[in-house]
């Protein structure tokens, strides 16, 4: 896939440069759990581990959860290796929610 066809996920990187995106999947699991985080976010191709680690948090702090397709948090954060993260802003995660319906729009 090209860059330009998942514009649509550069919110993620302005999320990450405003300080709203913590990365990680335990700092995400820490700040869903201590109710900072009000969006969670896991790559398609994280471990399941780390998969059920964050939708139990999410559960227990009743928090939505996304699953992104594979490489694009690592890609638009500009962390390698990011299999999941936790959006601290609530507009930032509207945004993401957004986003995420536009990209599925454009794949129906």
């Amino acid at each position: 896939m090209s860059r330009q066809g998942n514009n649509q996920f550069g919110i993620l990187g302005l999320c990450m440069r405003a300080g709203k995106l913590v990365t990680g999947a335990q700092g995400a699991e820490k700040a869903i759990k201590s109710g900072e985080g009000v969006l969670a976010l896991f790559d398609a191709s994280a471990s399941d581990g780390t998969k059920k680690a964050i939708r139990d948090a999410c559960a227990y702090a009743r928090v939505e959860w996304l699953q992104l397709p594979a490489g694009v948090l690592s890609r638009e954060t500009g962390k390698s290796g990011r299999m999941a993260a936790a959006v601290t802003d609530a507009s930032f995660a509207r945004g993401i929610l957004r986003a995420v319906q536009e990209a599925s729009k454009q794949y129906d």
